[in-house]
Order: C-alpha cells, then structure tokens, then sequence
C-alpha cells in the first residue's frame, strides 16, 4: 500500500524568547531554539513560553520557524487558536545550543479528541563529507509496530531485493506510536550516505508475524551534510478519510 508523502524545508528565524520571565537562567548565552509542528488534523494551535505568544495559528500540517533566544526554565501552553482553550500546561527547560521540536499529536486513546506533544532535541552537528543525517519519529496511530528500511540506489537499479533481506537489516525496528516519549534515546540522529533511496515501512501482521509493507516509496537524499526528520502521522486504519497515515519529510 502506498501512502502520501511530502518534503519540506525549514527555516530559522529569531523571535524573542528573551523578554519572557522565566524561573531560572543558565549561564551560557549561547541561544536556544523552539519550533512547533502540528500532526494534529483539523485543528490549529497558538504557543505561549513564558507566559508570552510565541507563535499563533500553526495549523494542522504545518510547521513553524525556529523562534531562538535565551536558555533557561519556562512555563509553557498550548492553546486551541479557534476555541482560546489551553490544551496543554506545563513547563520547559530550554538548554543552551540545542534546536527543539515540539510535536502536537492526536491522544489515540481518547479517539485523537485531544492534544499530546512529543519533544525532540538535537545539537544539530551535521555529518562530514557525502553524508546526511536522519532521525525517524512514529505519530501514526492504529499502527501496528513497524520496521524502517532504506535501499540504496546504484545507477538506476536499487542494489537490494525489496523483501526479507532488506526487512532484517532494518536501521529502525519495532518503532510504535510516541515511542520517544518514553525512550527518548530512538529519537537520535544516524549518519547515512547520499543517495537515492528506496524508502520502507515494514509491518508485523497477523499469526505468523511475516512482514507486510506498509509504505515503500523512493526519495532522493542527495543535499550533503543536511539533516532529515522523517515521520508518519494519521490514523493507519483511516485509509481513505480525511486523515489517513503519511510520511513526511523536514529538511534542515
């Protein structure tokens, strides 16, 4: 089953996150670094930090510019731009020199009727030479857990058989829905060469546990040094809804 897929680029922007109070503040004045994005389908969300807007009317789909400033210990809400209801409280402690990403997810328990976030936090060092760096996150609910797989391209043929070969030498495996949040260490970044890749998702389906593809497209990672998050988000068993399962690309 092929599904949808898109590539993005993000920018960075400085917003001022300096003037927002704030309980403590590290002492390195290195900047830090928040976005958001939003998985959540038909809803769009306003980001306070520090008791501040620090971006309005991200809608769904959408991801916003870095907004950079001073490290230090926020407090934070998320608010549903159309209702001006605070769907999530809480705070934030913004370290020195990392890029944050701050994801809005469907709550697949409460039948996606309300708001979860997943964070994600990088120092963004890039890779030398023909390489890129890659980190995949799973925000797909109603999916059973997958495996990930890139075959690479030689010339105009892929170099593996798309199969039980390229499944058992998956580089992520067994990934559920918002498994960062509670293992953070499988939201890390992997060096991998340029190339052209054949993209895909692996599923363990039914008694005997055999693989099945989920997704299995092709894409060219080919801009050096750069880094790609690569997502799934959507409900898996809503196929042909308004809101089915897709895989999305940010290139930063």
């Amino acid at each position: 089953m092929k599904q949808s897929i898109s590539i993005l680029l993000v920018s960075c922007v400085m917003l001022l996150i300096a003037s927002c109070s704030k309980s403590s503040m590290t002492g390195d004045n290195s900047p830090t670094y928040l976005q958001m994005i939003n998985t959540y389908y038909g809803q769009s969300f306003n980001l306070e930090v520090g008791g501040k807007n620090l971006l309005s009317n991200i809608a769904f789909d959408s991801i916003s510019p870095f907004a950079g400033g001073a490290p230090g210990f926020y407090s934070l809400n998320v608010i549903n731009y159309a209702s001006g209801d605070t769907v999530i409280t809480g705070n934030i402690n913004l370290q020195s020199g990392l890029h944050y990403s701050m994801f809005l997810v469907p709550d697949s328990t409460q039948g996606s009727n309300s708001v979860l976030y997943s964070l994600t936090s990088s120092t963004w060092v890039r890779p030398l030479y023909d390489s890129i760096r890659i980190q995949f996150l799973n925000y797909a609910y109603n999916l059973p857990p997958i495996s990930f797989c890139l075959v690479p391209q030689t010339g105009n043929t892929m170099t593996d058989t798309i199969g039980i070969r390229s499944y058992q030498s998956a580089i992520y495996q067994s990934r559920t829905y918002m498994d960062i949040n509670s293992t953070p260490a499988l939201a890390q970044f992997q060096t991998i060469p340029i190339n052209r890749y054949q993209i895909i998702f692996y599923a363990n389906i039914g008694a005997s546990y055999s693989p099945k593809t989920i997704v299995d497209t092709t894409v060219s990672l080919l801009d050096k040094q750069k880094l790609y998050t690569i997502y799934m988000e959507g409900n898996y068993a809503d196929s042909a809804g308004d809101n089915p399962m897709k895989v999305r690309f940010i290139e930063q």
